[in-house]
């Protein structure tokens, strides 16, 4: 009976691990590495590219929190790529992208600023311009306050800047539990996340349209990998608390700076970060858009596009 018993839940426990493996393996199919692995001290960095830089400065594109290099090579390559190198990456241990040290070394902006320049030099890209959205406006802010001199510029969409009140949500604090977290990630996370995925697009892109295929054209369920989906979680339950260290050394950078957000965001609040950065140094420009939620990298990429060729070829060449 005891034997028995164990056979019938030992099947069971096999049969989710083995269903979770085989829903991966397809995610990987599907959206399968298309880039290049560039060394850093700490892991790699996947990294994307379109066009060629010619006299204009190359623009590097930061994903946010969940996201991968595809979601914000989406949005503004196809505005950019005629006329300059357009370069997206993978935050470290995200997508593609390999830690090879604790995903809690590299867990602040700073440290993902690093890793990225890092990377950048060794495939020669220099004086470019960042652009970051959400997490990734965090690390491009980092990126402007430790290297502004060494860019043509900076843009950050919907960024964190400042420290928050408020818990982690419930998966993230299961998945970075020991044991716990690693059954939960290889049995019921591919599963379970897949049938969350439309309704975090709709939140996320509130009160403005997602398109219909948003999620499978930027391969959102990437995230769903064990390592990943751990790592994304370490970033984002210590990113008040890493905001909280960077904001201490905010001043006007040495590069112009461009804060953008919409005044619908409902992820990332316009009043309490990039309007309370500009109020402290109002050198940096400020644009809002009314009605824009929190994914307005995406539809008002056109205008944002424009914006940066315009920086591109005033500050690049």
């Amino acid at each position: 009976m005891v034997y028995s018993s164990f056979v019938i839940v030992f099947g069971f426990f096999l049969s989710l691990w083995a269903h979770d493996a085989h829903l991966r393996r397809r995610i990987r199919k599907a959206h399968p590495s298309s880039g290049q692995d560039i060394p850093f001290q700490g892991g790699h960095i996947h990294v994307l590219s379109e066009g060629q830089s010619r006299d204009l400065a190359p623009i590097v594109l930061i994903h946010g929190s969940s996201g991968s290099a595809r979601d914000v090579m989406q949005a503004f390559a196809p505005h950019l790529r005629e006329q300059t190198q357009v370069i997206a990456v993978d935050r470290p241990g995200i997508g593609y992208s390999r830690n090879s040290i604790p995903d809690l070394h590299l867990a602040p902006p700073k440290a993902q600023g690093h890793a990225i320049m890092q990377a950048l030099a060794e495939i020669g890209v220099s004086r470019p311009i960042i652009v970051g959205h959400s997490w990734g406006g965090s690390v491009a802010m980092a990126i402007a306050m430790a290297y502004g001199d060494q860019l043509s510029g900076v843009m950050a969409i919907a960024p964190p800047l400042y420290p928050w009140d408020g818990q982690p949500v419930w998966y993230e604090k299961l998945v970075t539990t020991p044991v716990v977290g690693s059954v939960f990630t290889h049995m019921v996370l591919t599963k379970y996340g897949r049938s969350q995925l439309h309704a975090g697009v709709e939140r996320n892109f509130w009160p403005e349209e997602a398109p219909a295929d948003y999620a499978e054209r930027v391969g959102l369920a990437l995230i769903l990998q064990p390592p990943q989906f751990r790592a994304n979680a370490v970033y984002s339950m210590t990113l008040s608390d890493n905001l909280a260290a960077l904001s201490q050394h905010y001043k006007s950078p040495d590069c112009p700076l461009i804060l953008v957000s919409g005044d619908q965001d409902r992820t990332v609040s316009c009043e309490r970060n990039i309007k309370r950065f500009h109020s402290n140094f109002p050198s940096s420009e400020l644009i809002i858009y009314p009605g824009g939620g929190h994914m307005i990298h995406h539809t008002k990429a056109a205008d944002l596009s424009r914006k940066l060729l315009a920086m591109a070829a005033q500050n690049g060449g």
